[in-house]
C-alpha cells in the first residue's frame, strides 16, 4: 500500500461497483477499511515496536550505568545523606501527640523523603530534566515548611485548615470536565456543604484567605496574595529562588523548555534530547543535598533534645563534604 492514507482509502473506495457503493454509506466504508487495515497491520506494529523497547531498555540501562560508573562515589554520598535526612527525619516526629507545626512538619518531611529518593533515581539514570523537577516540588515544599515553622501554631493551623479552600476549587475543576471525561460529578449537596466549609473558613481569616497561598496572608507585609517567591523570601530562601525559576524550565511547556538547557548545558538549537544525558547531573544533585538537610534541620531544630543537637552537626558536615565531592566531580569532567 502506497500513498497517503486518503488517497489510498479513495483507491479502496473507487475498486467498489457503484450496485456496492450505493449499498453502503461513504462513512461506513471508511470506518470498517480502516479497521480492515489495522487488524492487518497491528501485529506487525506490535511485534517490531516491541523488539524495538526491549533494545531501547537494554541502550538506557547501558548509557545509565556508564554516565553513573564516572560518578558513582559522588552519588554514594549523596545517597547516604539522603538516607540518614530520612531516618532521623522519621525518627524526630515519631510521637503520636504533635502540635499543628509539628504535624505539618512531619508531614511535609515524608514527601521530602518521596521526592528526594525519586531525584536519586532519575538522577542515577542520568535524567538531570526530571531531577531538577522533583527537586523544584522539594525547595516548594522546604520552603513553605520553613515559613510555617518560623510563624508558628497560628500559621500551622491556617496551612491546615486551607486544604477545604483546595478541596472546594478541585470539586468544582472535577465537575467543570466531568462531561467531557465521563466522571462522576460531585454531588451538589456535597458542593454546597464544601462551599459553606470554605465560605466559613474566609469569613474567619478574611477574604485573602481563599487565594491561593491564602494561609499565608497576614505573615508577610503588603502581601494580600502571597506567592511561593514571597514566602521564600520571608522563609530566608530566596537566594536560591534563580535555580527555581531554572527548574521550571523542566516542566513548563516554553521554547526554551524544548531546547533542554537543564540537561544539554547550554541552548544549542541543533540539540534534539529526548532522552538521557551525562550532562548537568550535578546541579540538582548539589541542589538536593542541601535542600532535603534544610528541611530535615528544620525538623530537627523543633525538637529539644541534645541527642538531635549531634545529629544537626553531623547533617551539616555530611552536607558539606556531598556538595564539596559533587563539586570536585564536576571540576574534574569539565578539566
Amino acid at each position: 500500500m502506497t500513498g497517503t492514507l486518503k488517497e489510498c482509502l479513495m483507491e479502496a473506495w473507487g475498486k467498489l461497483s457503484q450496485e456496492e457503493q450505493s449499498k453502503i454509506t461513504f462513512h461506513d466504508f471508511t470506518q470498517k477499511w480502516l479497521n480492515t487495515v489495522l487488524e492487518k497491520g497491528l501485529p506487525d506494529i506490535k511485534k517490531g515496536y516491541s523488539e524495538a523497547s526491549v533494545k531501547n531498555e537494554q541502550d538506557r540501562d547501558e548509557f545509565a550505568e556508564n554516565a553513573f560508573t564516572s560518578w558513582c562515589n559522588s552519588y554514594q554520598d549523596l545517597s547516604c545523606l539522603v538516607e540518614y535526612c530520612t531516618d532521623v527525619g522519621e525518627r524526630c516526629l515519631a510521637s503520636e501527640t504533635l502540635t499543628p507545626v509539628e504535624y505539618v512538619l512531619r508531614r511535609g518531611h515524608a514527601r521530602a523523603c518521596m521526592l528526594a529518593k525519586e531525584t536519586l533515581l532519575l538522577l542515577k539514570n542520568a535524567y538531570p530534566d526530571g531531577a531538577m523537577s522533583r527537586w523544584r516540588t522539594l525547595y516548594e515544599i522546604s520552603t513553605t515548611m520553613a515559613f510555617v515553622s518560623k510563624h508558628g501554631e497560628e500559621c500551622a493551623i491556617k496551612y491546615l485548615d486551607h486544604l477545604e479552600i483546595d478541596t472546594y476549587k478541585a470539586m468544582i475543576a472535577r465537575n467543570s470536565c466531568a462531561d467531557e471525561l465521563g466522571y462522576d460529578p460531585v454531588p451538589q449537596e456535597v458542593l454546597d456543604e464544601q462551599e459553606a466549609l470554605r465560605n466559613e473558613l474566609i469569613e474567619k481569616y478574611d477574604r485573602p484567605f481563599g487565594n491561593d497561598y491564602g494561609w499565608a496572608a497576614g505573615f508577610i507585609a503588603s502581601k494580600q496574595k502571597p506567592s511561593i517567591k514571597s514566602i521564600a523570601e520571608e522563609a530566608g530562601f530566596g537566594h536560591w529562588f534563580i535555580h527555581y525559576k531554572t527548574s521550571s524550565q523542566s516542566v513548563h511547556s516554553s521554547h526554551m523548555s524544548f531546547l533542554s538547557p537543564n540537561a544539554t548545558g547550554d541552548m544549542g538549537r541543533e540539540i534534539l534530547l529526548a532522552g538521557q544525558s551525562e550532562k548537568e547531573l550535578f546541579n540538582p544533585a548539589q541542589l538536593l543535598a542541601i535542600t532535603f538537610t534544610q528541611l530535615t534541620c528544620k525538623v530537627l531544630s523543633s525538637r529539644v533534645d541534645f541527642a538531635y543537637s549531634l545529629d544537626l552537626l553531623a547533617l551539616n558536615s555530611l552536607m558539606d563534604s556531598t556538595v564539596k565531592s559533587l563539586h570536585n566531580e564536576l571540576v574534574t569532567r569539565r578539566n
